[in-house]
């Protein structure tokens, strides 16, 4: 969870489209909340950036942003900006998404291989702010 408190609207794969059935399968059970869209896109400007640089699976919360960006990271960034409602779908989205994945008798989704991440780097042009943050040589 990295852009807010929104209301939960699904997942960023980071152009992870192998993860698309796993997502599907872990996003029933919070359908009723909305969230149920996969977003492909891939970003560098999030702490899992170097999970991703090595090819490990993983997701960020796609969230109702329009609350967010108006105020984000300036001095009117404070917690009562966030409608608790939709902060507490979110932990709870976040939990039972969590003890999904670690309960599950199967991997989620395969680590890339190097080759793989460099390709996907490439293509998304991620690569160019993972160089600039430090995450990538």
């Amino acid at each position: 969870m990295d852009v807010g408190a929104g209301r939960p609207l699904g997942c960023f794969s980071m152009r992870r489209t192998d993860l698309d059935d796993h997502i599907r399968e872990l996003m029933k059970p919070f359908a009723h909340f909305g969230a149920s869209a996969i977003e492909h896109s891939v970003f560098a400007s999030t702490d899992n950036a170097a999970f991703m640089a090595e090819g490990v699976p993983n997701l960020i919360m796609l969230q109702d942003e329009s609350s967010y960006f108006p105020v984000h990271h300036t001095i009117s960034d404070t917690v009562d900006k966030g409608e608790s409602r939709d902060f507490a779908t979110c932990a709870a989205t976040l939990a039972a998404a969590a003890y999904s994945i670690a309960d599950s008798v199967s991997r989620f989704g395969r680590r890339l291989s190097s080759e793989d991440v460099k390709k996907m780097a490439a293509e998304s042009k991620v690569d160019v702010q993972w160089r600039a943050a430090g995450i990538w040589r």
